[in-house]
């Protein structure tokens, strides 16, 4: 029974499951990630070491170099990330200020500032292939709404002209 739990099997059933929940999570609750950073550290470390069946310091000692290339990498690409989903954040804001303004003729413009936003960041660095894949599933669920109302609105849009013909 042990061997099926320290099997690549279970750990990759393991891994698909916890990727799910991240990027379920990530869809829902974009900013919330503080509750799965332990969790996800210790699948790492489970993920990196069980399979080998060797003493997890020796390993880590043998291999000191490529974690922390593979650390720094992973931050630097997490950082730019970071500058893509903050460009795209600050987009989405001024287009919702703007449309507020446009209703509320007394509403003034507020600018996001990167101090009232460290959480976001720090999550969207931490967290980046987690948020790359949430994001790659919106715009392909997005497109496929998309289509699917267009095509459906095109039909509605048939029927009442069909069946207004006399009036127009």
């Amino acid at each position: 029974m042990t061997a099926f739990f320290t099997s690549p099997t279970f750990l990759n059933i393991l891994l698909a499951i916890w990727g799910i929940i991240l990027v379920i999570n990530h869809l829902n609750y974009e900013e919330d990630y503080e509750w799965a950073i332990g969790p996800t550290i210790v699948l790492g470390v489970i993920l990196f070491f069980i399979p080998s069946g060797k003493d997890l310091w020796q390993l880590f000692l043998a291999n000191i170099k490529l974690w922390i290339i593979s650390i720094v990498l992973y931050f630097v690409i997490g950082f730019f990330w970071s500058l893509f989903k903050w460009y795209r954040f600050l987009i989405k804001n001024r287009d919702e200020e703007i449309e507020r303004t446009k209703l509320y003729s007394n509403h003034n413009l507020s600018i996001p500032k990167f101090s009232d936003n460290k959480a976001l960041i720090s999550n969207w660095i931490t967290f980046f292939p987690v948020s790359m894949l949430a994001q790659l599933l919106k715009l392909i669920f997005k497109d496929i709404a998309k289509y699917i109302s267009q095509f459906y609105n095109k039909s509605y849009t048939k029927i009442v002209n069909y069946v207004y013909k006399d009036f127009v």
